[in-house]
């Protein structure tokens, strides 16, 4: 039997030149594929520990009053302009090209017949079989565009407005991947990034709102035209105390967590404590 795709990650194209998506929050590809920046130890394993690193510097200088907030993020990012361009020549030409993109890893076994599809449906112009660097590269762009938001919204913190981040579960059989906002929540946004999972109809969508907008009555009016087009959320994050549990979801916390003891409140749950066949003594 075929074995299908390894994966397939999906980005949608921002704006007539996805400028937004190649210029912020770059430097993630550039730290595993520019070989100046390899060689002080940012490849591979290097990678958590130094924006662990970042993490503990940006804590630093937020005590700092007197210095402009999100430093590190705006001195990366000037940097990572500066830097050669880390994307393949082919990528860079898709880009331009296409509006939707899709990332496939599949196994040697199944290469030839999905080579095969994608003729067969897209033609053999749309896609490209990756080299080995090209790869490691758009893999890597792929956790770059993910942050590509949070990066504009850092640096540009003084011209915009807060962001808003989703990430729903449409239908399986949904045909209409892509929201269209109505004026009035579209007029309040001011940047858009949609990438996700392909064959699971998971959707990352992250907002930059304009500076002066609600960023809570937003959220709630695209949470709301989610509800209608029958879209869960969260995806693949858990409710939390954020989002409210569906019915099934709260009986399985019950079921898990029969005393009420672990996480009273998630899901909008009640927060009391509970009794149940003799537990309570345990939990206690």
């Amino acid at each position: 039997a075929q074995q299908g795709p390894l994966l397939a990650i999906f980005s949608r194209r921002v704006g007539s030149s996805s400028s937004f998506l190649r210029h912020c929050d770059e430097d993630p590809t550039l730290l595993k594929s520019q070989p100046q920046i390899c060689a002080i130890g940012a490849d591979g394993e290097q990678l958590p520990r130094f924006f662990a690193l970042k993490g503990a510097i940006d804590a630093r200088l937020r005590k700092m009053r007197f210095l402009p907030r999100n430093l590190t993020d705006r001195l990366m990012q000037r940097l990572s302009m500066l830097a050669p361009e880390a994307l393949p020549s082919r990528m860079l030409a898709f880009r331009e090209e296409y509006e939707h993109h899709l990332i496939l890893k599949v196994s040697s076994a199944s290469s030839a017949a999905t080579e095969a599809l994608l003729n067969e449906f897209n033609g053999s112009a749309s896609w490209f079989l990756c080299e080995e660097g090209e790869a490691k590269k758009a893999m890597l762009h792929r956790f770059a565009a993910a942050g590509a938001a949070i990066r504009y919204a850092a640096i540009n913190e003084c011209d915009v407005g807060e962001m808003v981040a989703l990430d729903i579960a449409l239908r399986r059989n949904d045909d209409d991947w892509f929201e269209h906002l109505p004026p009035e929540i579209d007029a309040a946004v001011l940047k858009k990034a949609y990438y996700g999972h392909f064959l699971c109809h998971v959707l990352h969508q992250d907002y930059v709102l304009r500076k002066g907008s609600d960023a809570v009555a937003v959220k709630k009016a695209m949470l709301k035209l989610l509800d209608q087009r029958g879209a869960k959320y969260p995806a693949e994050h858990n409710v939390g105390h954020v989002y409210q549990a569906s019915p099934a979801l709260a009986a399985h916390y019950a079921n898990l967590d029969p005393t009420n003891s672990f996480n009273p409140g998630i899901g909008g749950t009640s927060r009391e404590r509970q009794k149940a066949c003799g537990c309570d003594a345990i939990a206690g």
